[in-house]
């Protein structure tokens, strides 16, 4: 996603949660409430624009700089330097989303 695509995706954001918040805040005024699916949009949207927003961890970005010195270097595969350079960027983006790598 380049940078035009991602300000135009948090302005469409921005929009829409404003929107959607308008509507909640007037859905004590309307006798049914507000429409789940819009309640449900509400909250997925929230969570997309607070994604958005978040940083990389630094571990992420250094394996990432390594994964990119490999590449570019193109080493033997006997050095093992591939690997450990993919393994490293793997560990990191799990930590990141809190999962866990099998074997570990």
């Amino acid at each position: 996603m380049n940078r035009k695509q991602k300000q135009e995706l948090k302005y469409f954001l921005r929009k829409e949660i404003a929107r959607l918040e308008d509507a909640e805040s007037r859905s004590s005024e309307i006798p049914f409430g507000m429409d789940i699916n819009d309640a449900r949009m509400l909250q997925a949207y929230r969570i997309a624009q607070a994604a958005l927003q978040a940083k990389p961890s630094d571990g992420l970005v250094r394996a990432v700089r390594f994964y990119e010195l490999v590449k570019r270097e193109n080493p033997p595969t006997e050095t093992g330097a591939w690997k450990d350079a993919v393994d490293w960027v793997l560990r990191e983006a799990c930590q990141t989303v809190n999962i866990g790598i099998k074997g570990e």
